[in-house]
């Protein structure tokens, strides 16, 4: 369709526009400040139907709503503003009531005057501006920098309509001059949002949902797309933008001189009285009706003052009430005073001091009641009007009056006026009784009825209820073998006999055969990934055998005990360090003062003592051995010293030298003596490599590139502070160095005393002196040593050695220790880098030591975490078990499994995984009970939205200490006491340790290269040499970033791990002292000079720490004061180089037109489709240039992070072409190319030519015949025997061969081919690029994980899953392009990756892509808070039972529940009190019991243990099971075994539609293309689900009810929820409103406790009752429109039409469809559980067939046929049998028969039931075969 009209462009527009669901705190915003526009909000709430906007005017109930909007923000702590334009004003309007824009006009007036008195947190949040291109409004962007904009996109006007395609009806574009709010013009608000500056995402405010801690909201992200560009919407007229820029202007009242005398005390009534004032002065003659009305209104007024919120609740009908409106012409008075009052609100004629009068100035219906009740006027009442209407009547003057008695008053009795009837809404709950519960029910009442016992909710559908009343132990059967690896639980048969066999065998061990080869080439690929952990050069893994202790069982207290005594001795935790004498040293000839054999001292002045014979032979021989080391350690640097003098390249110098050093310090121990030979070359390795520097230094400065030198003169620096520190430091070293710093014109750093002169090995003239003065520094040493030498400062932190680790701990580290050792918890927050990961294995360890039973549970958030922990304990642990079967360590992440996860030591794990485990019955007993500790790595993820609250419960439901690990919480304290309340109720003590220092600080850098650069002018030609000690300040588009220059909003504060280098520190201090004044003055301590002195002494890092800490706290003091110059530090710290983009809008957008997907296969597809058109541009010129620099730098590795899969490839696949095309040039072109071509061709001739032919060998003089052969060996080997012209050549390719065989290599590439990896990653591997998400299939994901950690692969593009504590050491993290998902935190996460301990001296991060803007708020942003969800989900309570029941009532279940229930804090940073809590639990148990799914006394009934099992989907698992129970889905689908085909497929296609209205719920919103709908249910099952819900409502209005009765029993509440300002007036004494649960704010528009909806309901109660609405079981299915991706899939097969038709990311198709494929088999199990085991039975989820994400089923069917006259013979003796989970028989007897012929007809109504069930089960397969044949063809 052609779009002309710019209002047709801008529909076309935002049809194109798909937003998507996210968690805008948890996953989004965290604590960075947005801004709602404020009159969307207005929109929103004015929608709100339950205000009574047409029949009355209640104006305090939507102060209420409005309030209660933005109080849901703030305790969820949202940092946002709102902002109102005049140009948006009639936005506010909702599309349901088009006729009162004269009560909306004067509401919107009275808020934003509402919102403009109150504070958030005590700063100002409401702004109001003309336009949005206000220069007042600009100017505030720049200085608030919100992350997104929250507004409203008028789907209700859709809604209105009917009408799902705007394009369709154009004339709604004629009237202009309606007031009517026409879609264009909402869309028209949103289109300036996202283009006004940078550009803003839009998130709707229609369609926020808070849930718990969580708001969801779906976003509009921001960007000119490939469509925008095709379809001409770039092109959209700027005037036309401009046009709609026009702000509404009204006209100003006519002025009048109007006095209020001071008797009109409140705001209310001044602004009544001057209105009425206003009104009647101007007209000549009052009409009798007018005059009653305004009597009428001015006694409204005065009854305001006097009632209370409850008495004002009128609850008549809406036609008394309209009929009353028609008859007195109550809206054309109240239209012609509210339109005059609105104009005087909005020019300030009336003063206020109190905006809540103002928000209750009106009350349409207390009005209306005046004007139809016969109300009778309490005396307090009448005296204010009679003072009111004297105002009045002299301000108008002449003859008017107001009188009391008017004729407008109604004169009908109240009893005659017909009201709503108030009906109660308590039901009689169910009984039940169970004592684990009754133990804490008791503690609250429920005042209510309760049903008898015999009741319809008892029965079970099928069967009825058995006890168990024997238990027997069978005979054991021998469990046979299973594989190792989890993929295939296929039994290993026995040894066949010899021969053949039958067919079945021969096919038997061919299965086992592959089982067998699968299960060692992935143990394969988990050694070799093992090993790249622990930088194993050959690939063998050097484990730690573990022996358990012989005093393995010692109690708790003797432990701590031990620790305790220990504490401050070497090694064991304390600050002492281990004195000389005690490390034994063997030194030659037993000199006085020297140590000897045994560890003591020789006194000095007496006899040494007579040696034995074998004693003096020992010690010759240690002295040829001591003689033997020296003339290797002499000769070893001698020959490297000879290599040296020949070699001109001084990079290559230094890096042997490097790696001598290396080599020396693993060689020499740290207890050598004095005067060991090693000592003496360490000392001139260091001597040389200065020298060697120097010449460096002295060469840039010769050349004029003193500024590239600095990082070269620290390293010189360093190397300068190791040697004189040395005790084998010789005068002649001295007198070098010293030399070298005269050149550099500072300060020598403090050296050892010299032990005399040494003549230097090597040969050389230099003694360190240089002539003139070009080589100083022009600084001091201390300015030197800040600016330059921070990464090589001493990292000493308080590291004390210990016996329990291999390396020094710090203090902080010794403390986590001795906590573990005392059995105690610890929650540990320290930055990435600081030293956390050695925590999590010295517990291992230590449970591994206890005993062979002990369990230790490792919970990570991501799958390649799992992996990553379980290769590291393969990799550092080996034991020796007495029983077969048990391992040390075992991987269940749901999709996969390793070893058996119960018979392991340490299990690592997911949270849902290891939740099921502890509520599993079968592990009540025997498994549960044997954890001792549980690891909570990135313990942080309780924040996130998707599986938060499973975290949550597992803390709850700990039974052991635990161990809780983070880097990111931005609420440590408030976090660390409620895991204290947890875990005390076990009786543990936890210890939160806090480290807030990284080891190696973190560089800053934009990326903004010359536009030039990328263009076609330019040529990519090869990466250029590397430099050893490059350094990427100063490389030429690399702008450093101030931390502090990110602070450009003050009133956000800073960030508490905001780390300044010490460069950063005396930046700040040199800023602070420019700008301070004497107002502000920067103390003279903090002068850099006085804290460090001025004679030259080393810094240490800890010192500059402690400098930084005094500035920052000054520059806080300066933050909060708007007069001090802050803003002055941030503009001069600021870099002044330009902000624009590198790449011009319209280049971008002729280039997209250009640019053609370039790959058949969709690779990276979606970027093309809808990635931003300028970032694309961006990336594809600018990123091969930015990883050049690095390399030159050396800079790599590299890891460049991208938010979106699709980007993650596109980039690499722009990345890898840009450098084929190059290196085809550089082979056409290039002479070397050709060259090398030619000598390879000869080289292939002569070796053609020679064949086997050997040499002869030729002596020389002097020569023996070995060293002939070996060099004959040298020249015959040459490089081109390796040289392959099909391989990449190096200067086109970022892979390191050195670090990777080239035989790996090929290998690697077959099984990248064989598993199917796409071309274009294969031939990105080729090139030393990888990527990581995922999308991709995990033996990929693991190569490139280890390949990246060996070196060979240099960059690696992925998305946030390498951020998760993944070991990916770095040197450089990139950040490639803005995306939603870029937040605060998982900026953290991501930059601590650079610069990993052990690795690298500094990190560098880079912004590539992004406005600075968004680089300086991920900077400045805080961390969000840590908030709690409401864990006592309904689900929850049912497995609690589950467990409970299935185990037998066994202790661990018993535990578990009276530790839950006994938290004196059950949810985090939440107000629920215990009460509420319980009286949750009551209801859930009723709610329960309703759906037939608890029996009386808890018992699990019908499909409980399905339920169970789906608790991830809680509201549709209760409500499939709803459908399961009342027969409904049985009968939809009865006789299908009968049907023909096209039955039989109608009866799938049925059930499939009724399964995807259940699960996997997307929303398709209104006016989008591409969005498909779900077809209606069918009526019985939405009939069902009306009913079902009703119920629901009915139980849980009942809770509220009788909690409110039973605990609320003040006055309702009058406290507005955000200003807690109170409301209302303290009342007559009159009958007030029979509510009890409802809010009186809501119960003005005359509502009662007769709620509509669960959602009525949590919206409406009472503030002092704590209600989680998300927490409710109910699942709304009328007017949902739900999109219908996965029944088009289930038709069509065809995933790539998902993304195209359904609007489904392609990254999250293989996601969405494996979740539904999951819930599929979940219900094929639980069904056949239920035909097996009978109603209530528990499955394993083991029995649960599931797709891995390579494709393969996870398990077996491991159901075993029974024998069905076994079972009708134990069902005539009235005996079912069963087992328990570890083999154990029991039998349940059913209750005494109550008559044979009711016995008869309840086995026959079980039987039938039993066939509908198979029925339906052979329904589900048959739809899970054609919706699994569909997802594997996503395999082939």
């Amino acid at each position: 369709m052609a779009t002309t009209t710019p209002q047709a462009q801008l529909l076309h527009w935002y049809s194109t526009r798909y937003p998507f669901r996210i968690n805008i705190v948890g996953d989004y915003a965290g604590s960075s400040p947005f801004f709602i526009d404020g009159d969307s909000l207005l929109r929103e709430i004015f929608s709100d139907q339950r205000i009574d906007f047409s029949t009355g005017f209640q104006l305090l109930h939507a102060t209420y709503v409005a309030e209660q909007f933005l109080e849901n923000l703030r305790r969820r702590n949202c940092v946002f503003d709102v902002v109102f334009f005049e140009q948006h004003r009639n936005i506010c309007m909702p599309a349901w009531n088009p006729d009162g824009s004269w009560k909306y006009s004067f509401a919107r007036e009275v808020i934003i005057r509402h919102f403009e008195s109150l504070s958030r947190d005590g700063k100002r949040f409401a702004w109001k501006f003309d336009t949005v291109v206000d220069k007042a409004f600009e100017n505030w962007l720049f200085h608030r920098q919100p992350l997104f904009i929250m507004a409203h996109d008028g789907e209700d006007i859709l809604a209105q309509q009917g009408d799902d395609d705007p394009e369709e009806s154009e004339d709604e574009y004629e009237d202009e001059d309606s007031i009517t709010v026409k879609e264009w013009e909402v869309k028209a608000m949103i289109y300036r949002f996202m283009h006004i500056g940078k550009g803003y995402n839009v998130a709707l405010i229609n369609s926020v949902e808070f849930e718990d801690s969580k708001i969801f909201a779906r976003v509009l992200e921001t960007g000119l797309k490939r469509a925008d560009v095709e379809s001409g919407v770039d092109t959209i007229p700027t005037d036309f933008m401009t046009d709609l820029s026009a702000p509404v202007r009204m006209k100003p009242l006519p002025s009048m001189n109007i006095s209020i005398p001071s008797t009109v005390s409140n705001f209310r009534e001044r602004l009544t009285v001057y209105t009425l004032i206003r009104l009647f002065r101007g007209v000549n003659t009052w009409p009798e009706k007018v005059v009653s009305l305004g009597s009428a209104y001015l006694l409204h007024t005065a009854f305001l003052n006097h009632l209370s919120l409850e008495e004002r609740h009128f609850a008549a009908s809406a036609n008394t009430l309209k009929q009353a409106k028609q008859e007195a012409n109550v809206d054309g008075f109240l239209k012609w005073f509210i339109k005059e009052a609105t104009r005087v609100t909005e020019e300030g004629l009336v003063k206020f001091d109190d905006t809540v009068q103002l928000c209750d100035c009106v009350d349409g219906r207390l009005f209306l009641k005046l004007l139809v009740q016969k109300v009778e006027i309490p005396e307090p009442v009448a005296q204010d009007f009679e003072r009111l209407s004297a105002a009045v009547k002299d301000g108008v003057g002449g003859s008017f009056g107001l009188a009391v008695s008017t004729s407008a008053l109604g004169s009908i009795p109240a009893d005659s006026v017909p009201e709503e009837p108030v009906i109660s809404v308590s039901v009689a709950i169910l009984p039940f009784s169970n004592p684990q519960i009754n133990q804490h029910l008791d503690a609250i009442t429920i005042d209510v009825d309760i049903l008898p016992k015999h009741n319809e909710f008892d029965t079970q559908v099928t069967r009825d209820q058995y006890h168990v009343h024997k238990v027997k132990k069978p005979h054991k059967a021998i469990e046979k073998p299973q594989a190792l690896v989890g993929r295939r639980t296929v039994e290993r048969k026995p040894m066949l006999n010899k021969g053949r066999g039958t067919l079945e065998e021969q096919l038997a061990k061919r299965a086992q055969g592959r089982i067998r080869r699968r299960e060692q080439m992935y143990l394969s690929r988990v050694q070799r990934y093992a090993a790249s952990l622990t930088d194993a050069v050959d690939g063998s893994l050097h484990q730690k055998l573990i022996v358990c202790d012989e005093g393995g069982n010692k109690s708790k207290k003797q432990t701590q005990e031990k620790v305790k005594a220990e504490k401050g001795k070497p090694g064991k935790g304390g600050t002492g360090i281990a004195k000389a004498e005690d490390i034994p040293v063997l030194t030659v000839g037993g000199k006085p003062g020297k140590q000897v054999k045994g560890g003591k001292k020789e006194q000095a002045g007496k006899k040494a003592p007579v040696l034995s014979k074998a004693d003096k032979i020992k010690l010759q021989n240690a002295e040829k051995a001591t003689l033997k080391e020296a003339k290797t350690f002499q000769t070893s640097w001698k020959n490297l010293c000879n290599e040296l003098s020949v070699t001109k390249d001084e990079e290559a110098i230094i890096s042997r030298l490097d790696d001598h050093i290396k080599k020396l310090s693993q060689d020499v121990p740290k207890t050598a003596a004095v005067d060991n030979e090693g000592r003496f070359i360490e000392v001139e390795v260091w001597l040389y490599k200065i020298m060697t520097l120097q010449k460096l230094w002295i060469t840039l400065c010769k050349a004029g590139e003193k500024a590239n030198g600095y990082n070269t003169v620290a390293v010189m620096f360093d190397e300068a502070r190791k040697a004189l520190q040395c005790p084998a430091l010789t005068t002649t070293v001295k007198s070098s160095i010293q030399n070298v710093f005269v050149g550099l014109g500072i300060a020598l750093p403090p050296s050892k005393p010299t032990i005399g002169k040494r003549p230097i090995s090597f040969t050389t003239s230099w003694t360190g002196k240089v002539e003139g003065d070009d080589t100083k520094l022009d600084m001091s040493s201390e300015e030197f040593q800040l600016s330059y030498f921070g990464p090589y400062m001493d990292r000493n932190m308080d590291s004390a050695p210990d016996e329990r680790v291999t390396f020094e701990p710090d203090g902080w580290q010794r403390d986590v220790l001795d906590e573990i050792d005392a059995d105690s918890s610890v929650f540990v927050v320290a930055l990435t880098s600081a030293g956390k990961t050695f925590i999590s294995f010295h517990a291992m360890e230590k449970v591994l030591k206890a005993d062979d039973s002990g369990i230790l549970v490792y919970i990570a958030p991501t799958k390649p975490l799992v992996n990553q922990i379980a290769a590291e304990v393969l990799s550092r642990f080996r034991k020796n078990y007495r029983h077969a079967g048990k391992t040390i360590w075992a991987i269940h992440n749901g999709d996969f499994q390793t070893y058996n996860p119960t018979e392991c030591q340490i299990l690592i794990t997911i949270p849902s995984i290891l939740c099921t485990m502890l509520m599993s019955p079968a592990n009540a007993k025997n498994w549960a009970p044997r954890v001792k500790r549980i690891i909570f790595d990135e313990v942080h993820s309780v924040g996130n939205a998707e599986d938060g609250v499973v975290w949550e419960q597992l803390l709850l439901l700990a039974p052991c200490p635990i161990i809780a690990l983070s880097a990111t919480v931005g609420n440590p304290h408030e976090f660390s006491e409620w895991l204290k309340t947890t875990q005390s109720s076990l009786n543990i003590k936890l210890r939160m340790i806090q480290y807030p220092h990284r080891y190696s600080d973190l560089r800053k850098f934009i990326y903004r290269p010359p536009k030039s650069l990328g263009t076609g002018n330019y040529r990519f030609a090869g990466l250029g040499q590397m430099m050893q000690y490059g350094q990427i300040d100063g490389t030429p588009g690399f702008d450093v970033i101030h931390p502090v220059a990110a602070l450009v909003d003050s009133t956000h504060g800073m960030p508490d791990d905001l780390a300044l280098e010490p460069g950063d520190s005396l930046r700040l201090y040199l800023a602070m002292k420019t700008v301070s004044t004497s107002q502000y003055p920067v103390p003279d301590e903090l002068d850099y000079r006085k804290v460090f002195g001025t004679t030259g002494n080393v810094i240490k890092k800890v010192d500059t720490t402690r400098w930084e800490a005094s500035l920052k706290s000054v520059l806080k003091k300066w933050m909060v004061d708007a007069g001090s110059p802050f803003s002055k530090v941030v503009e001069l710290l600021q870099n002044k180089a330009s902000t624009e983009s590198t790449v011009d809008i319209t280049v971008a957008a002729e280039a997209v037109k250009q640019e053609k997907i370039l790959d058949e296969t969709m690779f990276a597809s979606e970027a093309y489709e809808h990635g931003d058109v300028v970032t694309l541009a961006h990336l594809r010129q600018k990123t091969l240039p930015l990883l050049a620099s690095l390399h030159a730098a050396n800079a790599l590795p590299a890891l460049m992070f991208s938010y979106n899969r699709s980007l993650c490839e596109y980039i690499c696949l722009q990345v890898t072409t840009q450098l084929q095309e190059a290196e085809d040039h550089f082979r056409k072109t290039d002479p070397r190319w050709k060259a090398k071509i030619k000598d390879w061709e000869l080289h292939l001739e002569r070796k053609r030519k020679m064949g086997s032919k050997m040499r002869k060998v030729i002596l020389e003089d002097g020569e023996t015949k070995f060293d002939a052969v070996r060099d004959l060996a040298d020249v015959e080997f040459s490089a081109l025997d390796s040289f392959d012209p099909e391989d990449p050549w190096p200067q086109f390719s970022f892979g390191d061969f050195k670090r990777y065989r080239k035989t790996e290599w090929e290998s690697d590439l077959r099984q990248l081919e064989r598993w199917g990896v796409p071309r274009q990653l294969c031939d990105a591997f080729r090139r030393g690029i990888g990527v990581h998400h995922s999308g991709l299939k995990r033996p990929y994901r693991q190569l490139v994980e280890t390949l990246f950690r060996k070196g060979y692969l240099r960059l690696i593009i992925s998305t946030g899953d390498l951020a998760m504590g993944i070991n990916m050491p770095c040197k450089t993290v990139i950040f490639a392009g803005d995306n939603i998902n870029l937040t605060a935190l998982n900026y953290r996460q991501a930059s601590g990756r650079a610069g990993r301990r052990g690795f690298d001296l500094l990190g560098n991060v880079i912004f590539h892509g992004l406005p600075i803007d968004s680089a300086y708020r991920l900077i400045g942003s805080r961390l969000p808070r840590l908030m709690g969800h409401f864990p006592m989900s309904t689900s929850l309570v049912l497995r609690l039972f589950i467990l409970l029941h299935h185990s037998k009532d066994s202790e661990y279940a018993k535990t578990t529940i009276s530790m839950l229930l006994k938290q004196p804090r059950l949810v985090m940073g939440g107000d629920s009190c215990m009460e509420q809590v319980l009286h949750h639990l009551r209801f859930s148990i009723e709610y329960l019991r309703r759906q037939k799914l608890l029996g009386p006394g808890g018992n699990p009934l019908n499909f409980a243990g399905l339920t169970g099992h789906l608790s991830y989907t809680e509201k549709s698992a209760f409500a499939f099971h709803a459908l399961l129970c009342s027969g409904t889905l049985a009968g939809l689908v009865r006789g299908f075994a009968t049907g023909n085909q096209l039955q039989r497929e109608a009866k799938c296609e049925t059930l499939m539609l009724i399964m995807c209205n259940l699960f996997g719920r997307l929303p398709a919103s209104r006016g989008r293309k591409n969005v498909r709908v779900l077809p209606p249910l069918p009526q019985e099952v939405s009939d069902l689900f009306a009913k079902i819900n009703q119920d629901t409502l009915k139980t849980y209005s009942t809770y509220v009810e009788t909690f409110a009765k039973q605990y609320c029993n003040t006055t309702n509440y009058h406290i507005l929820p955000f200003s807690r300002l109170s409301a209302g007036s303290p009342g007559l004494g009159t009958p007030g409103s029979p509510n009890h649960a409802r809010s009186s704010f809501v119960a003005l528009s005359g509502h009662t406790d007769l709620f509509k909806s669960i959602a009525d309901m949590s919206s409406s109660l009472r503030g002092d009752i704590f209600f989680e609405g998300s927490a409710i079981p109910c699942l709304p299915v009328d007017d949902i429109r739900l999109n219908s991706y996965l029944l088009d899939f289930y038709k069509h097969g065809n995933a790539s039409l998902l993304a195209k038709e359904n609007s489904v990311m392609a990254g999250d198709v293989w996601f969405v469809l494996k979740d539904f494929s999951v819930v599929l088999a979940t219900i094929v199990a639980g069904l056949l559980s239920y035909i097996k085991d009978g109603p209530g039975a528990y499955f394993n989820a083991a029995s649960i067939k599931i797709r891995d994400e390579d494709g393969e089923m996870l398990a077996e069917d491991g159901e075993a046929e029974e024998e069905e006259e076994e079972e009708e013979d134990e069902e005539e003796k009235g005996v079912h049998v069963e087992y328990y989970s570890d083999g154990e028989e029991f039998e349940v007897h059913a209750p005494p028969r109550v008559g044979r012929e009711n016995q008869w007809q309840m086995k026959k109504e079980s039987r039938r039931r039993i066939r509908e069930v198979e029925n339906l089960l052979e329904v589900v397969r048959e739809v899970q075969g054609r919706f699994e044949k569909k997802f594997k063809t996503m395999w082939a």
